[in-house]
């Protein structure tokens, strides 16, 4: 309850943000927001799981100079997942949560795809919220890092999928996404 609680506020708060642009809204009723540099933006989704879990994984990727965190938490189950990327380890990949931790191999297709779409990104934070029925809440966090400056996507109502956009640098932050959830659900 603490956490919808939480994640209500941070809805509310980046919403209000007058210095938002707003760079999009379809027929999935989304819009999706760039949110101006801020340590703030760090600080409303560290409220999206308060164990201790969470937070040393968090600390431990801030560690990595070039890397993908990606974490996805969906509503009724008690703790979210982990898929994180350490691009300057030579790609080492693990999948884990409370349950489980396990070492996955990313494709060549794939590594290639991230390597050539990292050089592209520009340092830009992203919030996403849709207010048709989206079932039940899912929360999404994104965190890109190259040579230590971050690209971050936040959402608790939907995918960066949903969205069709013409913004080049979120269509580059939808392919490392898809990679990510693809990889993070396989088997």
């Amino acid at each position: 309850m603490k956490n919808k609680i939480g994640l209500l506020l941070v809805c509310l708060i980046l919403m209000g943000c007058k210095a938002q642009k707003k760079i999009v809204s379809n027929e999935n009723k989304c819009n999706v927001q760039i949110v101006p540099p801020s340590e703030d933006f760090e600080s409303f989704y560290k409220t999206i799981d308060s164990t201790d879990f969470f937070k040393n994984e968090l600390a431990n990727f801030n560690n990595t100079n070039n890397g993908i965190f990606y974490y996805e938490h969906h509503d009724g189950i008690q703790n979210g997942g982990f898929f994180i990327v350490d691009i300057d380890s030579d790609y080492s990949v693990k999948s884990k949560n409370l349950m489980f931790n396990k070492n996955v191999n990313l494709s060549i297709e794939n590594k290639k795809k991230l390597n050539e779409t990292l050089i592209l990104l520009k340092d830009e934070d992203y919030f996403q919220s849709c207010s048709g029925d989206q079932g039940h809440m899912t929360v999404c966090l994104l965190i890109i890092k190259c040579n230590n400056e971050k690209v971050q996507y936040f959402s608790f109502t939907g995918f960066p999928s949903q969205i069709k956009i013409a913004d080049d640098n979120f269509k580059l932050i939808q392919e490392v996404f898809d990679i990510m959830n693809y990889n993070s659900h396989k088997k």
